[in-house]
């Protein structure tokens, strides 16, 4: 499969525009499908809309930043792309190497993403709830016989509304050991340690509907 990953969230060319840009590709077979990354929600559900109206080719995929720090993604495109058939694609599913458990509070690899690329993007990943996380990770990989990135990597495939996942392995033996990952079993146990360590803070409006829907339930 190709996928052409589009943009989707720049605003200095319409939405309309960049989907019938893709028509003629798609049409042609030049591009086999096309797919939106770090698109909001609304942006995305916007872009499956003029699609169907217009009788375009829809996006297939989204490709956003999904990871053990990170799952934010999990508020409102999980249901989205459940709902719509669309399949997810995660990057930096190892937060930069953070999930290895070789970066430490102390310790940075010099051959390290964070090390190598100053950004400020990464200086998010350097906080006390990051590094507890890890140390969650990292126990409960010992106790799955795993690797931490091993474990990283198969708690994400575990999640059904994940289509595949994109790894940044840098050499044979990390691309070997995040391979791995396709046979490591996941027992319920640590699946509800990791869930806990790293779940979402609730937040409305999902938190507010989650609660009226459970006392509608309860009633």
């Amino acid at each position: 499969m190709t996928l052409s990953q589009v943009r989707s969230e720049s605003h200095a060319t319409s939405l309309e525009a960049t989907l019938a840009a893709l028509v003629d590709p798609v049409r042609a077979g030049k591009v086999l499908y096309s797919g939106a990354s770090n698109s909001r929600a609304y942006r995305l559900m916007k872009a499956l809309a003029l699609s169907d109206r217009n009788g375009w080719s829809r996006f297939v995929s989204l490709q956003p930043q999904y990871n053990l720090l990170v799952r934010t993604i999990e508020r409102e495109h999980f249901a989205l792309c459940s709902e719509e058939g669309i399949g997810i694609i995660t990057w930096s599913p190892l937060a930069a190497g953070m999930l290895t458990g070789k970066i430490t509070r102390d310790r940075r690899p010099p051959e390290s993403r964070l090390a190598v690329r100053d950004m400020p993007f990464y200086r998010f990943y350097f906080n006390e709830r990051a590094f507890g996380i890890v140390d969650v990770l990292v126990a409960a990989a010992r106790d799955a016989g795993s690797t931490p990135a091993q474990l990283a990597l198969a708690w994400q495939l575990a999640k059904p509304e994940v289509t595949s996942v994109i790894v940044g392995a840098r050499s044979v033996a990390q691309l070997e050991d995040n391979l791995g990952a396709t046979g490591v079993d996941v027992p319920e146990s640590i699946m509800a340690r990791l869930e806990e360590a790293t779940r979402l803070d609730p937040e409305y409006p999902g938190a507010f509907i989650d609660f009226i829907q459970a006392w509608l339930g309860n009633r």
